[in-house]
């Protein structure tokens, strides 16, 4: 079993299509497994539709720098994973999205992988996923938090 991290992503204002709350990017010499995600809103919103979607990447977007957390500290080893959250600039997306959950907006979704379902990156530099949120009405923020193991 490989280590395991956590991180949190947000965005701050949706829109009517895809904006990436979370990028996770593996390299040449990691393959990252995506095994847990929470979607919710950040805030209090009023009525409406959320759409919640995991998609693989092949460059990473520009944001805000996520420093992915050890879940078990006795290791406390650094990611080799990098995760950026708020993005400025869209990550490549490739293909139909892999995990796509229409929500109602006040609502909180978990996903766990079914064991050997998880959500995996392949060897190659930037590769990775995003997870992204939009709304067809309400411009609420949204956050996602993402569990993996490398």
């Amino acid at each position: 079993m490989g280590e395991r991290y956590g991180q949190t992503g947000t965005m701050t204002v949706n829109t009517t299509t895809n904006k990436t709350m979370l990028n996770l990017t593996g390299g040449t010499g990691v393959i990252m497994r995506v095994y847990d995600l929470i979607f919710g809103p950040n805030v209090v919103p009023a009525s409406g539709l959320f759409l919640y979607e995991a998609e693989r990447t092949t460059t990473t977007g520009t944001g805000t720098t996520v420093t992915p957390e050890p879940l078990d500290t006795a290791h406390n080893l650094a990611a080799e994973v990098a995760a950026r959250s708020l993005a400025t600039v869209e990550p490549t997306n490739t293909g139909a999205p892999a995990l796509s959950i229409p929500l109602f907006s006040q609502a909180t979704q978990r996903w766990t992988a079914a064991p050997g379902g998880e959500l995996m990156s392949p060897l190659t530099a930037n590769n990775g996923w995003g997870f992204a949120s939009s709304s067809p009405a309400l411009t609420t923020a949204t956050r996602c938090t993402a569990h993996h193991e490398e």
